[in-house]
């Protein structure tokens, strides 16, 4: 799969999350090619509690991903995914 394809599926399902925009994706793939990870960097709004919209990130990339991949649940031991949050703004515009 395209790592353009991942990119425009993650960033659709996390521009959903309120409070939270998705900032640059960063694909890991090993020697065959295959996904192996997916960093995901995050803007936040100010007072946004971090942790839980974080988590509440990484549980709807991994989602959207095992659908993608055709997994039944979603690949945490297969794909690692991880959040960075590289900004918290008070504008709501930068979201």
């Amino acid at each position: 799969m395209a790592e353009q394809v991942v990119v425009a599926h993650l960033h659709a399902v996390i521009g959903d999350i309120a409070d939270v925009a998705p900032a640059y994706f960063t694909i890991g793939v090993d020697e065959n090619a295959e996904l192996t990870s997916v960093l995901v960097e995050i803007v936040v709004l100010f007072e946004t509690p971090i942790v839980p919209a974080a988590a509440q990130v990484r549980a709807t990339a991994a989602e959207r991903l095992a659908a993608m991949l055709g997994y039944d649940i979603p690949p945490y031991r297969l794909v690692e995914v991880n959040v960075h949050v590289g900004d918290v703004t008070n504008d709501r515009a930068d979201l």
